[in-house]
């Protein structure tokens, strides 16, 4: 094993881990406060506006402050809510399904996370991070997920911050 597997299996298991500690439905709910935090975010911020743009001098400051602001309370409402739902399900009959189904989240939450940073990484680094990961057994997978990915991504979505290896004719004189 390299040492991009044991990197992918900590990464992995304590993901599984803290998936069992916090549970699926605390998981779950977290997951949703967030994506309804940002929905709600992008619609109520406008409103915020007017009451801090007196206090500072650039409007698109005015309107940064008001998006974070409103992310923060409305993050912060929606996790309230989610770990209560979280704790009245722990302590209820369904606590170890609720824990195992919390493994399974967590087990799938860390290959994501490796399949989105094996992505960030190759698209800073090109086919460098290939290398990192060579003659890796969990490596496939994970490049599988990543390919996968960049073909569901909008095509201005791509990240190409690394040069393609040039070689032959197109090369650079």
């Amino acid at each position: 094993m390299q040492t991009a597997d044991f990197i992918a299996l900590t990464v992995i298991a304590l993901s599984g881990l803290w998936g069992f500690f916090r549970g699926f439905s605390t998981e779950f709910f977290s997951l949703c406060a967030w994506a309804g935090a940002l929905v709600l975010t992008f619609r109520l911020y406008p409103l915020a506006v007017p009451y801090i743009e007196p206090h500072v001098v650039e409007h698109i400051v005015a309107i940064g402050i008001a998006f974070a602001s409103t992310f923060v309370l409305l993050l912060l409402v929606f996790n309230a809510v989610g770990n209560h739902i979280g704790r009245l399900i722990r302590s209820s009959l369904l606590d170890g399904a609720d824990r195992l189904l919390g493994v399974v989240f967590g087990l799938a939450r860390g290959y994501v996370l490796l399949v989105v940073g094996f992505l960030v990484l190759r698209s800073f680094f090109g086919s460098w991070a290939d290398l990192l990961t060579h003659g890796s057994v969990i490596a496939p997978y994970i490049a599988a997920g990543t390919h996968y990915l960049e073909g569901i991504m909008p095509e201005g979505m791509h990240l190409r911050l690394a040069s393609p290896p040039t070689t032959g004719h197109d090369a650079v004189i």
